[in-house]
């Protein structure tokens, strides 16, 4: 993805979060020098803002998280 305009000094790309695990997604802002902001438990269905914008660092991404149910195993055939 391209952004917008050029990054500035010392900008990153906000990555992707969608389906990671909450934690797995605090822990990857963290390593980028950004903070979170969760709502719910579970793994990442949303986040503000989108993947591919712009960021200074120190700046925070809202997430926004469900449990996701696990599939039931597949019954008998008949």
């Amino acid at each position: 993805m391209v952004p917008a305009r050029p990054l500035g000094h010392g900008e990153l790309l906000l990555p992707e979060l969608h389906g990671m695990s909450g934690r797995a997604a605090v822990l990857a802002l963290s390593r980028l020098g950004l903070e979170a902001r969760v709502t719910g438990d579970g793994v990442v269905t949303a986040q503000e803002p989108a993947a591919g914008t712009p960021m200074e660092p120190g700046s925070s991404c809202r997430l926004w998280l469900t449990r996701i149910a696990p599939n039931p195993p597949p019954g008998p055939r008949p």
